[in-house]
């Protein structure tokens, strides 16, 4: 008897031990999931700044976690919450429609991979900061992004050894590229076993997806041949090949480039995929306000500057509705950012439902669960706030990308072939400008034997497309995206 108390005892103790060593920013469950986690899962901030606080999640993979690859995965905006990738896109769990319950997701991208996400800058999301002012740009958020991720392996040492990629989407073209730069310039004082990154739908050239847009409007039907025939004449001398419509020079050509923008952004498509059903279509009355707003500052819709046009494309890709400049005084979106019309027209979504996640992130039961300091604000799944000030640097990303390639590291530029706010015929383009060495011309690339899209390669560089997709090919492609994940963390061919 006496045995079996020691033995109990000494039980006891190490299991106490062991769990007084327990990472402080493990999650133990989460509200809404049904059964119990099944692998190592954190949440909780880290240092972006003396100032600005980075909020990460991260599950280990359910599989072989120890030797697994570390994917880092960024959504873009600018101003728009990774935790959307994870949740409602590819994390091991997705929130259903009731904002409350969590279901399993079979192709969870840490299947095979652990998986991390920030949310970027301070002021999206659970991303916070000790200033009251906001504004960033592109390299801060570089800066910032390195330092979490240095914060990151600092309270996941361990991980540091493992085969590290970093994804994401949309603005994440930008984001990702100069993230990667910060990395490989400091690869000697801060060594990390960096592979490669994989970029969806990505914001990569500003002029290449203005330029593109023309052309996937055409191609789609959105525009009839008689006005296709008009823009060739007064924007193209009759060649529309290698036509710079970004730069336009006569008021009839930027008119009509102007008038084709509208019509994909406030025509009543989603703007995402424009074979899917716009579940929010911009209303009347925020057509009726924004025209307004446009009029008070000296523009309307089809009137923008090409400057403003491509300003209000990375915006409205922040789920945003429009911005608004004036030429004429001098405004910008931070002189008018108190007006209230502008506000309200920004920060509703088009086509997006995002009440769902807004309803859970915000739970009290939930940010206790993910570590939440009781001082910061409410979760948004896009900031206004941010998105407002935020001042885009990098026009075009290819010297980060091709500084990626020459480091003998794997890119992968994929495209859902129905998005029209950061278009595939945009990626194939500035894939072929990079000037790489072609390995293989296009193909088709398969799932289940059926063909998932195409894919064209390039020395250190695929360019693939899924099939009948848009801007969130995770969300809406789960399979193929799995598939095409696995394949590149492998470097397997597709």
């Amino acid at each position: 008897m006496e045995s079996f108390v020691l033995h109990f005892t000494t039980l006891s103790f190490l299991f106490f031990i062991l769990n007084s060593h327990a990472h402080p920013d493990e999650i133990k469950s989460l509200p809404g999931l049904n059964e119990s986690i099944k692998f190592k899962h954190y949440a909780g901030l880290l240092k972006a700044s003396e100032t600005d606080n980075t909020f990460y999640w991260f599950v280990e993979a359910q599989e072989h976690a120890a030797q697994a690859p570390l994917i880092l995965w960024l959504n873009g905006g600018p101003g728009c919450s990774s935790v959307g990738g994870l949740i409602e896109e590819l994390g091991p769990y997705l929130l259903n429609e009731d904002g409350k319950t969590l279901r399993i997701n079979p192709y969870g991208w840490n299947k095979h991979a652990n998986l991390l996400i920030f949310e970027s800058p301070a002021g999206v999301g659970y991303a916070h900061s000790s200033e009251f002012d906001l504004t960033t740009n592109d390299d801060k958020t570089a800066d910032g992004n390195y330092a979490a991720l240095k914060d990151f392996f600092k309270k996941f040492p361990d991980f540091r050894r493992h085969n590290v990629f970093i994804t994401g989407e949309s603005y994440a073209g930008i984001y990702l590229p100069t993230l990667m730069e910060r990395i490989l310039d400091n690869i000697d004082d801060f060594p990390l076993n960096i592979k490669g990154m994989a970029i969806g739908n990505g914001l990569l050239n500003n002029d290449i997806n203005t330029d593109t847009q023309v052309q996937f409007s055409y191609n789609h039907g959105l525009i009839d041949q008689s006005l296709w025939e008009t823009i060739e004449t007064s924007c193209c001398n009759g060649c529309f090949q290698n036509c710079s419509f970004h730069n336009a020079k006569t008021g009839f050509c930027q008119y009509n480039i102007n008038m084709i923008t509208a019509r994909m952004w406030y025509g009543g498509l989603n703007p995402y995929d424009m074979y899917r059903d716009c579940f929010n279509p911009f209303p009347i009355d925020q057509q009726t306000k924004l025209k307004k707003v446009g009029e008070r500052f000296y523009c309307s819709v089809r009137g923008l500057t090409n400057e403003v046009v491509a300003d209000k494309l990375e915006r409205m890709m922040a789920k945003k509705a429009a911005t608004v400049r004036d030429d004429k005084d001098n405004k910008n979106v931070k002189d008018i950012k108190d007006d209230k019309d502008v506000i309200e027209v920004i920060a509703d979504p088009i086509c997006m439902d995002s009440s769902a996640i807004t309803h859970y992130m915000n739970l009290p039961e939930v940010r206790e669960a993910l570590n939440i300091p009781v001082t910061v604000p409410e979760w948004t799944h896009c900031s206004s706030k941010v998105s407002l000030v935020y001042q885009k640097q990098y026009n075009d990303v290819a010297p980060q990308i091709k500084k990626a390639v020459n480091a003998g590291l794997r890119v992968l530029l994929y495209y859902g072939d129905t998005d029209m706010a950061c278009n595939f015929l945009m990626g194939a383009k500035f894939s072929k400008d990079l000037g790489l060495a072609l390995v293989a011309e296009n193909r088709p690339w398969k799932v289940d034997g059926q063909i998932a899209g195409f894919v064209t390669a390039y020395k250190g560089l695929d360019y693939l497309t899924v099939k009948g997709t848009g801007h969130m090919v995770p969300q809406w492609k789960p399979k193929e995206a799995f598939h095409m994940l696995d394949r590149f963390l492998n470097g397997l061919e597709y």
